[in-house]
């Protein structure tokens, strides 16, 4: 039975229609119209954290929920590059009188440099030579190096509020870099940013400035090239965790829609083979992880026991089962996780009737 479409989503998508066409339409004016900026939707869980790091923090509303999220006791660092933007967060009730935030100057990609630290060495120093410079220069060094604004594995989320749309498309690699050092194993990185479903010749298409911001969107990336940065920058579980009904802007025939992407930090390490496996749930025949790694519903894939741990949590949790061998070979006696390793679990390692060496197969010439 075809589904008839009410007048209201009828005149919105003969609207959307006829400005595909080449036009331009901004719908970001419109009441009712919501957007990622500043704030997170509700079906977008950030749970409860003890550290967070909001980069691009343009929006009260979005901070005292990112406090609410760490409680009293954890902590949250705001890094922007418009003092304004800070001076701001400043005046709002929660963050005046919050012990546990920093509202830090910086880049969008450069969670290292402490601003106090660049003042407190530019006072010192006055730099008025190249000397002076050097010194400056071997100061700050030695600070990031030492001392990080954000150390490495410090915060357990990370949201990039619009980030993505501020930076030069050839600084995003480097600011997802950055936001992987800061991130423990196990933390989340969350990013809204502003996608174009099309690809466009020349500069970004032009899009209204963004009011928070005062600033219009310096790159308006692809749909799927944001993702694919994230593969490439070494999150598992990207995913998008909303999607804007309506497009922000329509420029040029272009719909620039809001998103909100998620990933997690972890998958990095040895792989070890203990005896593990997983069945997948269903209902998909076969799924692909980001490992390359296949799964068949309802059969028992071998894997390695950080792969194990991996799929148990979020955002795999619920959709496999859970196969723990009855006997856990210890890890320093436990052989690699390789092309020696049958795809599929034998029952009767689950169930450590049998080894892993004694299922192993001949290695092929070249295989790994």
């Amino acid at each position: 039975m075809t589904t008839v479409p009410s007048r209201a989503e009828a005149l919105r998508l003969a609207a959307l229609h006829v400005a595909a066409r080449g036009g331009s339409l901004n719908l970001k004016a419109t009441p009712g119209y919501s957007s990622p900026f500043g704030y997170l939707p509700a079906t977008v869980s950030l749970g409860a954290v003890e550290s967070a790091l909001l980069v691009g923090g343009v929006s009260a509303t979005l901070v005292e929920k990112l406090l609410a999220v760490v409680g009293a006791e954890g902590r949250l660092v705001v890094v922007d590059p418009v003092p304004a933007v800070l001076e701001q967060l400043r005046t709002i009730e929660a963050v005046s009188g919050a012990s546990n935030i920093r509202l830090a100057p910086g880049d969008l990609d450069d969670y290292r440099l402490d601003p106090d630290v660049l003042a407190q060495v530019l006072v010192e120093i006055a730099p008025s030579s190249l000397a002076d410079y050097r010194r400056v220069t071997a100061r700050l060094d030695g600070q990031r190096t030492t001392s990080p604004l954000v150390p490495a594995e410090s915060v357990a989320l990370a949201v990039l509020d619009g980030t993505v749309n501020r930076l030069p498309p050839d600084r995003l690699a480097e600011a997802l870099r950055e936001t992987h050092r800061v991130l423990k194993r196990g933390g989340r990185i969350v990013l809204t940013v502003v996608l174009a479903d099309e690809a466009h010749s020349g500069p970004p298409p032009e899009v209204s400035p963004w009011p928070l911001v005062g600033a219009p969107l310096t790159s308006v990336p692809l749909e799927r090239q944001v993702l694919a940065a994230m593969e490439a920058g070494g999150f598992y579980g990207v995913s998008v965790a909303w999607r804007a009904d309506l497009p922000l802007q329509l420029a040029e025939g272009i719909e620039l829609r809001g998103y909100v992407i998620q990933g997690f930090k972890g998958k990095e390490g040895p792989c070890v083979d203990q005896g593990h496996a997983v069945m997948y749930r269903g209902p998909w025949r076969t799924v692909t992880d980001d490992d390359g790694h296949t799964y068949t519903r309802g059969e028992r894939a071998a894997v390695c026991a950080k792969t194990f741990a991996l799929l148990n949590r979020a955002p795999y949790d619920g959709e496999f089962v859970p196969l723990q061998p009855y006997r856990l070979i210890p890890e320093e006696q436990a052989p690699p996780f390789d092309c020696d390793t049958p795809t599929t679990r034998a029952p009767r390692v689950t169930k450590g009737l049998e080894t892993v060496l004694d299922t192993r197969a001949t290695k092929s010439e070249g295989c790994c």
